[in-house]
């Protein structure tokens, strides 16, 4: 009690109106390095009263400006690895939001700069000099940097980490949220949360701090009414920070627009639920389309300046000039290079910058403003959110937005962004800028640049070189146009007023400053990441040293930086993905990121997620990379390495101790996991590959992927799934070394008991791994039935979670590939029936896999023997809801791969007793699917319909013999008095050999099966030839 009173005084001098400078400088300069006076500042509930300086405008205090840039600092401070709790703050108070408002005031401002004296208005808007003032330039840099932690902060605790690249691995910040659950229990002076996480014992810790300094408490309680205050429909927080009435207009009519969400995100039932949905919904904000000019604007309020240091005598020259000299330092620290930080992290020190090498101290802000924003692209775009994200879209399209499609287009919009776009772009109050059309010759400009970047030969090269280094009057000549003074300003203006956010980011690689050029790096990897329209951007536009992109990328592996290095070519490696190259370019790459293996740990992990990224899906790559690079070796060591994590310090250790310990702790983590990947990703194609990695790492591999599927961290569980699933695609690995590490128990568990707030990525990983481990004739299949896993595996098939759903079902289909009719009573013992038949016949988007592993468990379940036959049918409620779902799937023909099943089903169908074949025979729309699936271009699905005539026409034993225990919903099916062809629809004289082949002999069947005797296809030719005897 004591202390909220103490707070309640403290947080009235922070009111924006009547804040004193000096206070705010001193709480900045406490809180920066000292996680003990950020969470002393949470717990006293200044939080909101920070964010509120934000977006309160103050254009009537002489120091409203100094004011703005202190509480920006010291939010970035805050932000900068906060615990769990203080995001949680920082996101009740709509943090993220008010540093968006704060920048939509500056740009709305009029600029305190005078124009730059002796240029003309084309030169200022492509001056490297801003005309903005450097206050101005102060702020928004402060700002942004404030942006850029809460960004890189929120997108860990959403998505700890990407696969493929940087950060903590997955589930580190997750584990550190459930410690502090942990310590919430035990009370906030837990001394093994403070020695786990390296913390001070002074420091204040627990979900309740989190709730300080708001009016309204319990907002992570379950409630629909939680959910409503946190989004601004209440009188909570969002109301208490918005700058103005419209503000919360804006607020309350976007928010109508979010009433589609569903009853699951409205309802929290932890303070990390309410975290994480808080998080996705800030990064959204962030990208939404009013907000995205606001930060991705500001970088174009100069050219960025290059560096004047002599190249180093590696840099290769191109035709249209040297590429500029690397290594003057950093616009943070003089002097600093990229591999002072975290590797691909967009997080840098806390302190404000120094002055760095460029001569002019507005050029190191400019540096330093694209450096954030690249942060803010590397880190929070690939986040996904189906709130803002989607309810913007929906509200000019009718189209479904899928994450996949929200990204997609999210990325577009970057793409896209161009100067004219930007409220802080020099030349939108320098001239106005005139349209494309409107000068013919700058659609001649253009159409060259793309003409000279179709070819990617040296005369291409050559080509493009020269045109950038003559400039206009190289293009005036080519197409003899002359233009007066005037066109040619207006020329000038327009390039730069289409210079786009990817222009700029391509001039800040070769910018010469170290990071600055590994943030735009950064940036371009995750803009590339799976996404073929940025690669062919890539392909499209030039440097300023007139290379294509790509040869950037790829000349930069002599760049003495190990970080500039491992940004670049895990760009690289995502461009190899989604465009092809050479061996020999692929071969450099997998060189480069090979021998960044040898590296401190934080770039070891980078690297090896980047590894497993490059060579995933492709053979050759993985040979090349164990036989000739030795990647096994290199990982089996880095693995050996990561054991020591997670080594606990007695409480009474010193904080340095702890804290030290603890960064050792997260590397060695993410080191694992990338190992993990790593080997995963290496053996997932070839046999001889996982024999070594077996048999041949030293120490033994298995038993530290085994103790890693029960380890603390969830990444380094999901690694350890994958590679399992991996390994055990080799029968020998499987049946031997798997079974004897006793790895199937373990996945089974992980099935059994994951926590809910893992997600579903952990178990979908570990149905995987089983869909490999119940194979035929394994020896775990009869373990999972006998340990009740069957029963778990049914219940995912329920899951909400697509992907969940079709691993289990996957698994449950190679679990009756084979099986005896005891194994198959026993799984089909909790079947949900009802729902099989409705993932069988759904086609929607997205549901094609689903459905084809669906029909697959009815095909298994249906072979072997007329008993199987009658369980199935049983099952699926009658011989005519069998066929009908037949018939559905062949006329909707959603795939072939369903298709296929089908067919199979029918062949399955058709080995059962006389009754069995006769109920077939009695529906002709079965009989002409058979000689449908004859003129099918696949060729299993026209041996399947040879094989279902050949099992119609098989002499069998009668019923009685056969099956004598024939369930009598078999007979549920009745002849069809109107069936097609020149058959009767009865034939009761006939045996059922004969009676099947007049039947298909009315739809044509024997014409079609003598033109399949030339098949190009052995097998189908071969059975075509059998068959057609009995149609003789």
């Amino acid at each position: 009690m004591t202390m909220m009173t103490a707070s309640s005084a403290g947080n009235a001098s922070l009111e924006p109106r009547t804040v004193n400078v000096d206070r705010l400088r001193q709480l900045r300069n406490s809180v920066i390095g000292s996680r003990t006076k950020k969470s002393e500042v949470v717990a006293q509930g200044k939080v909101p009263a920070l964010v509120r300086i934000l977006s309160t405008p103050l254009e009537d205090r002489s120091d409203g400006a100094e004011i703005k840039s202190l509480a920006a600092t010291i939010i970035g401070s805050l932000a900068h690895d906060a615990p769990p709790p203080t995001l949680l703050s920082l996101c009740r108070a709509n943090a993220t939001q008010s540093i968006l408002d704060a920048l939509s005031q500056l740009a709305s401002a009029p600029s305190t700069a005078d124009p730059l004296e002796g240029q003309t208005a084309a030169e200022t808007a492509t001056s490297s000099e801003s005309r903005l003032s450097s206050d101005d330039l102060k702020l928004i840099e402060s700002y942004l940097r404030a942006l850029r932690s809460l960004v890189v902060a929120l997108a860990d605790e959403v998505s700890p980490g990407s696969r493929w690249q940087r950060l903590p691995g997955v589930g580190y910040r997750y584990n550190q949220a459930i410690m502090q659950s942990l310590a919430d229990q035990n009370g906030s002076s837990s001394g093994l949360h403070a020695s786990v996480l390296g913390k001070s014992s002074r420091e204040v810790i627990g979900w309740h701090i989190a709730d300080a300094g708001f009016p309204q408490k319990g907002m992570h309680t379950a409630t629909k009414s939680a959910a409503k205050k946190q989004r601004g429909d209440g009188d909570g927080d969002l109301k208490m920070n918005s700058a103005s009435s419209s503000d919360l207009r804006r607020d309350a009519a976007r928010d109508k627009e979010h009433e589609w969400r569903s009853e699951e995100e409205q309802a929290f039932n932890s303070p990390h639920a309410e975290l994480v949905w808080l998080a996705r919904k800030a990064i959204a904000a962030a990208f939404a389309s009013h907000n995205l000019p606001l930060w991705l604007g500001t970088l174009f309020v100069a050219r960025l300046p290059v560096s004047s240091f002599k190249a180093p005598a590696w840099t290769t020259k191109s035709r249209g000039g040297s590429r500029p000299g690397t290594r003057p330092g950093s616009p943070g620290r003089p002097g600093a290079t990229a591999s002072n930080s975290r590797p691909g992290s967009s997080r840098g020190a806390e302190s404000s910058p120094a002055v760095g090498l460029p001569a002019h101290s507005n050029q190191v802000k400019v540096l330093a403003i694209t450096e954030m924003v690249s942060g803010v692209l590397s880190s929070g775009l690939c986040i996904a959110s189906t709130d803002v994200d989607a309810a913007e879209a929906l509200s000019s399209s009718t189209q479904d937005y899928t994450p996949v499609l929200i990204l997609s287009q999210r990325r577009r919009a970057v793409l896209e962004f161009t100067a004219d776009q930007s409220p802080f772009w020099a030349g939108r109050s320098a001239t106005t800028v005139p349209a494309r059309a409107a000068l013919h010759h700058e659609d001649a400009f253009f159409a060259a640049n793309d003409e000279a970047e179709r070819g990617r030969d040296g005369a291409g090269l050559a080509t493009q070189a020269s045109f950038v280094k003559r400039g206009k009057s190289s293009e005036n000549h080519a197409q003899g146009v002359a233009m007066d003074e005037g066109d040619d300003q207006a020329f000038a203006n327009l390039v730069d007023a289409h210079r786009g956010a990817l222009d700029v980011l391509l001039e800040a690689t070769e910018c010469g400053y170290a990071k600055t050029q590994e943030a735009a790096l950064w940036a371009l990897t995750d803009l590339s990441r799976e996404n073929t329209e940025t690669s062919a951007k890539l392909f499209n536009c030039l440097t300023p040293s007139g290379l294509i992109p790509t040869s950037m990328l790829l000349n930069l592996r002599k760049d003495p930086s190990a970080s500039v290095r491992l940004a670049a070519f895990c760009c690289l490696a995502h461009i190899i993905k989604v465009h092809p190259f050479t061996p020999k370019t692929n071969e450099c790459v997998l060189a480069v990121l090979v021998e960044l293996l040898d590296y401190p740990s934080e770039i070891q992990a980078t690297a090896a997620f980047a590894l497993a990224r490059l060579v995933a899906d492709d053979s050759e790559l993985q040979a090349l990379a164990c036989e000739q690079y030795d990647c096994i070796a290199k990982l089996a060591a880095l693995l050996d390495k990561s054991k020591n994590a997670a080594t606990a310090l007695p409480p009474d250790s010193p904080l340095e101790a702890q804290q030290k310990a603890a960064l050792v702790d997260e590397q060695l983590i993410r080191l694992r996991e990338a190992s993990l990947v790593a080997f995963a990703a290496l053996s997932f194609q070839r046999d001889e590959i996982r024999r070594k990695i077996v048999d041949h790492t030293a120490p033994s591999l298995l038993p530290i992927v085994v103790s890693s599927l029960t380890a603390s961290h969830l990444g380094v569980r999901v690694a350890a799934c994958r590679l399992v699933r991996a390994l055990s695609r080799s029968i020998s690995i499987l049946r031997t070394s798997l079974v004897d590490a006793g790895v199937a128990s373990k996945l089974l568990d992980i099935i059994k008991t994951g926590p809910v707030e893992e997600g579903f990525e952990i178990k979908s990983e570990a149905t995987a791994s089983l869909c490999n481990l119940v194979v035929k004739f394994s020896p775990m299949k009869q373990f999972l039935v006998e340990s009740g896993g069957i029963n778990d595996l049914l219940a995912l098939c329920s899951s909400p979670d697509a992907g969940l759903r079709l691993n289990a079902l996957w698994a449950i289909k190679n679990i009756l590939y084979c099986a005896d009719t005891e194994t198959k009573r026993s799984v089909t013992q909790g079947f949900d029936w009802d729902r099989l038949k409705v993932m069988c016949r759904d086609v929607e988007a997205g549901t094609l896999a689903i459905q084809e592993q669906a029909l697959n468990i009815v095909r298994n379940l249906a072979s072997s023997n007329p008993v199987d036959i009658d369980l199935t049918i049983q099952g699926m409620g009658g011989a005519d809801e069998l066929f009908s779902l037949i018939e559905d799937v062949v006329w909707h023909r959603p795939s072939d791969a369903a298709l296929e099943q089908v067919a199979y089903i029918l062949v399955n169908l058709a080995t059962g007793t006389e009754e069995h074949r006769r109920m077939l025979l009695a529906r002709p729309n079965l009989l002409d699917a058979t000689v449908f699936f004859l003129n099918h271009p696949k060729v299993e699905i026209r041996v399947a319909g040879v094989w279902v005539a050949s099992n119609l026409t098989q002499p069998t034993r009668p019923a009685s013999s056969a099956n004598p225990t024939s369930s009598p919903s078999v007979a549920t099916a009745t002849p069809n008095p109107t069936a097609p062809g020149n058959a009767p629809a009865v034939l009761p004289s006939l045996d059922v050999c004969s009676e099947a082949i007049v039947r298909l002999k009315s739809f044509g069947f024997d014409t079609r099966l003598r033109t399949l005797i030339d098949d190009p296809e052995r097998d189908v030719s071969d059975r075509a030839l059998s068959l057609l005897t009995r149609f003789e």
